[in-house]
């Protein structure tokens, strides 16, 4: 994790799998998830930082929506459940990095696709972003802990374009051409 402004990046761009946040469409809400989460990313990664505590920090910002369970231990229940089914490393990205912090890893896409799709109360879509991200393995309690998670938030409501957070490689076009591909696919 950088320490001072001269360790940040200042020249990255996304890869090919990645994505701008400005791009993706989160709220402010699905924001602070993913920092929070990001924080618990780190201190699993490198334990000597302790990053989970300015997770704890950085989760205030979140809404307790009528919940016995503090939205901090929500967060970390999702990251629980899908460090347990996953077989490989995911990738994310420095909260702090005023750069980094502003794309999302293939990973995070998935983690935040599968949050919004619940959200918005797309269920097929969560169950597919949730197969890519725990690996085709099952995803039971990574989608339970998703649901409790976002039972606090209120509900997503879509104004203007549709939120980009589809499933690498099922849809690489915008809503709009694969809606107007499949209509006139029918006719």
């Amino acid at each position: 994790m950088p320490k001072d402004s001269d360790e940040f990046c200042d020249h990255r761009v996304p890869n090919d799998k990645e994505m701008l946040m400005s791009d993706a469409g989160l709220d402010q809400h699905e924001r602070t998830i993913l920092c929070v989460a990001r924080y618990f990313f780190i201190s699993f990664a490198e334990p000597f930082t302790q990053a989970w505590a300015q997770g704890i920090t950085a989760a205030e910002d979140l809404p307790v929506g009528g919940s016995d369970v503090q939205p901090v231990a929500l967060v970390l229940n999702v990251v629980h459940a899908m460090r347990s089914s996953r077989m490989s490393c995911f990738q994310f990205n420095c909260p702090v990095c005023p750069v980094c912090s502003e794309i999302l890893s293939e990973q995070e896409r998935q983690l935040m696709g599968t949050i919004t799709a619940l959200r918005e109360g797309r269920s097929g879509t969560a169950h597919t972003h949730a197969m890519l991200l725990c690996e085709g393995n099952d995803t039971n309690e990574f989608l339970q802990s998703v649901q409790k998670l976002v039972e606090i938030l209120p509900r997503f409501e879509r104004v203007g374009c549709p939120r980009t957070l589809r499933p690498i490689g099922l849809l690489d076009a915008p809503v709009s051409d694969h809606l107007k591909l499949r209509h006139d696919w029918k006719n």
